[in-house]
């Protein structure tokens, strides 16, 4: 997890992701996952205002929020 200066805020293991997202105060500007982004994952980054989500690949979303940019590696 990342703030707007790029600084480290929270950091975790990517299958607690959803977790993470959650209990960072204040929300992360960026989320870097060594992993799929999920659904579970965009729809939670949504509801707290995060950016943009890197990750290793894409997942199948029922629904991809507008709010939230992913970006694969």
């Amino acid at each position: 997890m990342l703030d707007a200066e790029l600084n480290v805020c929270s950091e975790g293991d990517a299958t607690e992701a959803v977790s993470l997202i959650e209990g960072c105060d204040p929300p992360p500007q960026t989320v870097v996952l060594d992993d799929t982004c999920t659904q579970k994952v965009l729809d939670v980054a949504a509801q707290r205002g995060v950016e943009v989500v890197v990750a290793t690949g894409d997942g199948e979303y029922v629904k991809q929020p507008t709010s939230v940019q992913v970006r694969t590696v």
